[in-house]
């Protein structure tokens, strides 16, 4: 559990990095989008490897190089078991987190130029998806992650 700590500390740090500096010009909204798409891919395909894999998801796992896609179907069949005991209906704001993959995708690959707009609401939309996720899936309070807290101090 604590190299899942330290993995979902440095996402944390990536979102704050994230937040602090957006500065909205065009280069920040690119960042912006770029880096809350992999902090949010991240997030679910460590959710999929803290979970034991269904039958169905072992016969359709050939290969962990599962698109976007699959991956949140897969992190939403997991939320959904009752014996994971995830107080969630579901994976947190499915449709807003796949809207920014399709949009990073846009930026990435056409070179589209996210508005301010987008890059405000996807900030807004990510904080609450990573508490959500941090407390219900990995008991952790996102706000109260903290460096220091990762230190198993035996004396």
């Amino acid at each position: 559990m604590i190299e899942t700590k330290k993995h979902l500390f440095r996402l944390k740090r990536i979102y704050q990095h994230v937040s602090n500096n957006s500065t909205f010009s065009e280069i920040s909204r690119i960042n912006c989008i770029i880096l809350l798409d992999f902090i949010v891919e991240s997030i679910l395909r460590l959710v999929i490897s803290s979970h034991p894999p269904t039958q169905k998801q072992k016969k359709q796992r050939l290969s962990q190089n599962l698109d976007f896609f699959t991956v949140c179907d897969d992190v939403n069949i997991i939320i959904c078991d009752p014996n994971n005991n995830i107080n969630l209906d579901g994976l947190p704001y499915k449709r807003d987190v796949k809207k920014l993959h399709k949009h990073r995708n846009l930026v990435a690959h056409e070179g589209v130029i996210p508005s301010r707009e987008e890059a405000e609401t996807s900030l807004v939309m990510i904080n609450s998806f990573l508490k959500d996720i941090y407390e219900q899936i990995f008991n952790l309070d996102f706000d109260k992650l903290y460096w220091s807290s990762l230190i198993n101090d035996k004396v």
